[in-house]
């Protein structure tokens, strides 16, 4: 008898497994043959920013067009291609559908994404419309649900407009994903333009390329696809007129119109894209502008500019003389405590992140910059500044104290341990970003000297000795390397232009090619 029971069970299992699978393809058999209107909308969000993220250890990229691509996946947590996630815990946002004319409609279906992990289905949605005002509620909805695995057809009644709003409640501590929003058409007769959009107005250098990444999508097959020129004072040269992403270069320098076309039942529909192309600077760079002591009489900046001065600066002063710190941690002490590890004194471990002397060199570079401002007899600003000389006669000294006999400087790598730190410019140590934080202490150096009118040199030479240091060792024949941000790069330029204009003699060339080396290494 049991033998049977189980039997009976197993069949049923089956069965409607089968079942299911059959509804399944049904379901998408019929929205294949249905007219989806969502393929020539424009979509949006009010997320505001879309990235390539990752999704529970899958790598997927977040994207708006993934909303109307018109794939139908298999299942919910399918991360092999492109989904549409709404970063947004705790809060409502949504995500738009806009058309270049009225569309018609009264069902929708929407495949939800979930990866059981940060992305979850979600609590509650909303469908709007816009009514040529404002965006109302449909009517008489039905089959609301969030389910997943499967598209959730939503009926109402018929609407005619031009946006479509789908409002969407985020579980608690969850985002929300979409793989596929599908608007069916009410009327298979009525004929609708294709989607074509030549992308976003620029600005060019002549002698440049530009990017061309257009849109054109229809619901009927096209005719051709074709990028002209429809006015400019010089040539235009694409790479590849027919295709949608090409690339453009311009002989003269002036005001372009470029056209994406598309024909469509020999109509044609085209996108207008503005490009104005530039004159080339001079060969010869343009001045530097160097920070040195200045007034301000503006209604605008002058309180703003007090705030930071008298309120914000003192507060980071405060916060990095502290020992205690927990959210990032290490302040001015990792200095002090790598000074006595580099004199072979018992000293403390590293605190906090491994970038956390970025923090005090921006703090420092601010105190100069500050300090250049004429108070004008405001004694709140007068007694601010005091208490910044007074930082930097005790911060100075321990930096530089810090800093190891060959130039380099980075606190949590000399008081290391053998497993984060296993050598200087190591591909395991890029995300400690060693070059950040030099660069920032350069831009320190640089203002410092300005502050003091090249009277004060200690960190500017000391600033000499770490990039010298870098010279020393990376570049052609030396070894390969680039650091998670770019602030090395750009601090070497200046750097380089700097000592050039204190010194002469071609001093800071060095500094300049390794930045350029640095940007190759990317």
């Amino acid at each position: 008898m049991r033998i049977i029971c189980f039997l009976f069970i197993c069949s049923l299992i089956i069965l409607t497994t089968v079942s299911c699978l059959t509804e399944n393809r049904k379901e998408h058999e019929d929205s294949a043959s249905r007219v989806n209107l969502a393929i020539i909308a424009n979509p949006s969000s009010s997320n505001g920013y879309l990235y390539k993220s990752s999704v529970s250890g899958y790598h997927s990229v977040s994207n708006l067009d993934a909303l109307n691509d018109g794939v139908i996946p298999a299942i919910s947590e399918n991360t092999s291609g492109d989904v549409y996630i709404g970063w947004s815990h705790y809060t409502t946002h949504y995500v738009q559908y806009d058309w270049t004319r009225s569309v018609e409609t009264s069902e929708i279906a929407i495949y939800w994404f979930n990866d059981n992990g940060p992305i979850h289905l979600p609590k509650a949605f909303r469908l709007l419309y816009w009514n040529g005002d404002n965006f109302i509620p449909v009517e008489n909805i039905s089959g609301d649900n969030v389910l997943g695995n499967q598209l959730n057809p939503i009926r109402f009644d018929k609407i005619r407009t031009t946006k479509l709003r789908l409002e969407i409640d985020s579980e608690r501590r969850s985002a929300t994903g979409i793989l596929e929003w599908m608007v069916y058409a009410s009327d298979k007769s009525i004929s609708y333009p294709p989607l074509v959009n030549a992308g976003v107005d620029r600005d060019l250098i002549l002698g440049g390329k530009t990017y061309l990444s257009g849109i054109v999508k229809s619901l009927t097959a096209l005719n051709k696809i074709v990028w002209t020129k429809e006015s400019g004072p010089g040539k235009v040269k694409f790479d590849n007129a027919k295709a949608t992403e090409t690339t453009a270069v311009f002989s003269a320098p002036g005001d372009y119109v470029l056209a994406l076309t598309t024909i469509e039942s020999k109509q044609r529909y085209s996108s207008f894209l503005n490009i104005r192309v530039h004159e080339p600077p001079p060969a010869k760079r343009l001045d530097v502008v160097y920070t040195q002591g200045y007034e301000l009489d503006s209604p605008l900046w002058n309180e703003r500019v007090k705030a930071i001065i008298v309120n914000w600066i003192p507060h980071c002063i405060d916060q990095i003389n502290r020992t205690d710190l927990k959210s990032g941690g290490g302040g001015i002490d990792n200095f002090v405590e790598a000074a006595k590890a580099l004199r072979g004194e018992p000293h403390g471990p590293h605190k906090g992140l491994p970038w956390a002397n970025a923090w005090v060199h921006q703090t420092l570079e601010s105190m100069c910059i500050a300090m250049m401002v004429d108070p004008q007899g405001d004694q709140d600003i007068i007694e601010a500044q005091t208490k910044m000389k007074m930082t930097l006669e005790d911060w100075i000294p321990k930096i530089i104290a810090a800093q190891e006999p060959d130039g380099y400087l980075q606190t949590g790598y000399t008081l290391r341990d053998t497993i984060r730190w296993r050598e200087r410019w190591s591909a395991e140590n890029r995300g400690t970003h060693a070059g950040y934080q030099a660069g920032y202490f350069i831009e320190s150096a640089i203002n410092h000297y300005m502050l003091t009118d090249g009277k004060d040199k200690r960190l500017y030479d000391a600033a000499k000795k770490l990039a010298d240091c870098w010279v020393d060792n990376i570049g052609p024949g030396k070894k390969e390397w680039f650091d998670g941000h770019q602030e090395m790069e750009q601090a070497l330029v200046r750097f380089g232009r700097f000592v050039n204009d204190m010194e002469g003699n071609g001093r800071g060339d060095s500094y300049i090619r390794l930045a350029k080396f640095l940007l190759a290494c990317c």
